[in-house]
């Protein structure tokens, strides 16, 4: 059973990403801020801001302007937010919002202010077990 996929963030790392896994043909739920991106990749089938001469197979794509319904439609959750902004992307999230999903980091460094690794951080803020945690680089 293929796992369903979510992709937490719309950087250059997330863009490709996205690309990778749906020339692979894998369907992803992919979440933004912006929803000027979302109109834009709906559209043009391009990401405006990063990798822009990427074009994507939008009929793989469910794009999402809500983190957490995002969070909740996936088995494997891919988090490609900057670290500077994890915390806060992830706020209005319940506490069970990681409950029985996978986790792959695919951000670097610490989380600025709280001094942690992102696996530390979803561990105490959201109770997710380290053996349902990894990092791809």
């Amino acid at each position: 059973m293929d796992k369903k996929i979510t992709l937490l963030g719309n950087g250059s790392w997330s863009s490709a990403l996205a690309k990778i896994l749906t020339d692979n043909g894998h369907k992803v739920q992919w979440w933004m801020r912006s929803k000027e991106a979302i109109d834009a990749i709906r559209l043009t089938a391009h990401n405006p801001h990063y990798l822009t001469s990427v074009k994507y197979d939008t009929t793989l794509l469910h794009l999402h302007h809500d983190i957490c319904e995002a969070i909740e439609a996936g088995d494997l959750i891919i988090i490609g937010i900057p670290s500077a902004f994890v915390a806060e992307a992830l706020t209005p999230c319940s506490l069970n919002v990681f409950q029985n999903k996978i986790v792959l980091s695919a951000i670097k460094g610490i989380l600025p202010g709280k001094n942690v690794l992102l696996n530390e951080y979803l561990q105490e803020q959201f109770d997710v077990n380290i053996e349902h945690y990894g990092c791809i680089s």
